[in-house]
């Protein structure tokens, strides 16, 4: 009985391993996303860039243009992969800073999260890659 209880405990850690290279996606996301970024009480066009730092983390940065013409910028850092294709990174500009929590597509050309400050609610974050030409 002991014997079949371990094969099967096995087998199960086998099954939920990550198949080969799934914990390493986030090293596929490096790259200029249009974005439609929430400030001001909408949806606003922006751009989000991700790459990968000297230390090999992902990093990032990001702007958007402000319903009067200003356009903010800002940084993404301490990004980590948070499950299956979900990403979770620090957002810092001129506003403050707080959480940026992204879903990847399967083939990861596209994301959609939300953005948040401690005690405030989670706004909307999306993002399509830019096909390179």
């Amino acid at each position: 009985m002991r014997k079949l209880c371990w094969i099967g405990i096995g087998l199960a850690l086998v099954g939920a391993a990550p198949a080969a290279g799934e914990d390493r996606w986030w090293r596929e996301v490096p790259d200029v996303y249009a974005s439609q970024i929430w400030s001001g009480g909408g949806l606003l066009a922006g751009r989000t860039e991700f790459a990968l730092g000297d230390d090999g983390r992902l990093i990032g940065q990001y702007s958007f243009v402000e319903n009067d013409g200003t356009r903010e910028r800002g940084t993404l850092d301490g990004c980590e992969p948070s499950g299956r294709r979900r990403l979770v990174c620090r957002w810092h500009d001129d506003y403050g800073d707080g959480l940026l929590k992204l879903q990847f597509s399967q083939g990861l050309d596209r994301f959609d999260g939300g953005w948040s400050q401690a005690g405030k609610a989670v706004r909307p974050w999306r993002g399509e890659r830019i096909p390179r030409a």
